[in-house]
Formats: C-alpha cells, structure tokens, sequence
C-alpha cells in the first residue's frame, strides 16, 4: 500500500513513464493520492494516480506494455476537480491518443477499483475508468483462460481456481 501527499504521479507499478517496454508484471495492493494542498498552474497536466503506472508519456517512441495486469484500490482526496487529478485503475494519465491501443491488448485491469474521494458535490468527477487496458471484473482475473497470450508454461502460474496468476520466477 502506498499514501503520497503532494506527488505527482504514483501507480502501482510505475508512478511515471516514459520510452517504456514493460511485459510480465503485475501489480496490486492500493495507492492514494492526497492532493488537499497541491495548488497545480492552470497549465499542468495534473495528478495522477493509476493502478499500474501514473502517467505514461510518449515522447519519440511508442512504449510497450505487454502481457500486465493490475489489481490495485486507486484512490484521490482532498480537491480532486480543482487540483486536476486524474484516478484510473491502470493509467493514470497518458499522451497516448484516445482508444484502445493495440500496444495493450494483452494487459488487463480490476475494473470499478478506482475511487475518487474529493471534496466537491459529485459533478465532473474525473472520468475513472481507464481506456488502455483490457478492464474485466475480479472474478474473470483468477481465470487463467481470461489471460490471452500468456505463457502458462515457463512465465505464468495459477497456483488454484481462486488466485490470481504469479510469475513462476
């Protein structure tokens, strides 16, 4: 479990990223966001909490990220809409364009983990779920068969019916 009070970005995983190539990794557990004093430009990109990294630039290169998944509570407090914060259950934040990336396919999230905890009436709560991963609900993430691409043969491990995969090394 990881609090962080007055970061930009924190994520299971990765809290920023950048010309990545990522495969075989796994997060859970739980990260918060305590933005109750971050006073952020009215340029900055913001805050961002994720469950796998908090924010994942593209600069020059397309990263990768292969064969991950995430089970991880993201939570914000404090003034998540005037602080500009961002809380998604495997990016937080990206210069990625819109959409599914084929650069995720085989990467998968708990979805409905994010929460947003901000001080405000509930309009315009940041959008929470995440649009990089596959999102599946935690029942479907101790099927083996809902891992499509993974090798359960020498990388992966399901050790019953009721957990989620482990890396056998």
């Amino acid at each position: 479990e990881y609090t962080l009070a007055n970061i930009e970005y924190i994520g299971g995983f990765i809290g920023y990223a950048n010309r990545v190539n990522i495969s075989n990794c796994y997060a859970t557990g739980r990260v918060q966001s305590n933005t109750a004093k971050i006073t952020l430009p009215a340029n900055q990109i913001g805050l961002s909490a994720g469950g796998f990294i908090g924010r994942l630039e593209k600069v020059n290169v397309d990263p990768e990220i292969i064969n991950c998944y995430a089970v991880v509570v993201t939570k914000t407090s404090g003034d998540a809409i005037n602080n500009n914060v961002n809380c998604k259950e495997f990016i937080g934040s990206t210069s990625l364009p819109l959409g599914n990336s084929p650069l995720f396919a085989t990467c998968y999230y708990a979805k409905g983990f994010a929460e947003n905890n901000a001080n405000n009436d509930g309009l315009n709560t940041p959008k929470t779920h995440d649009i990089t991963a596959n999102a599946v609900v935690y029942y479907d993430l101790i099927k083996q068969t809902t891992f499509k691409g993974y090798d359960f043969n020498q990388t992966w491990a399901v050790e019953n019916a009721n957990t989620l995969p482990l890396l056998t090394w």
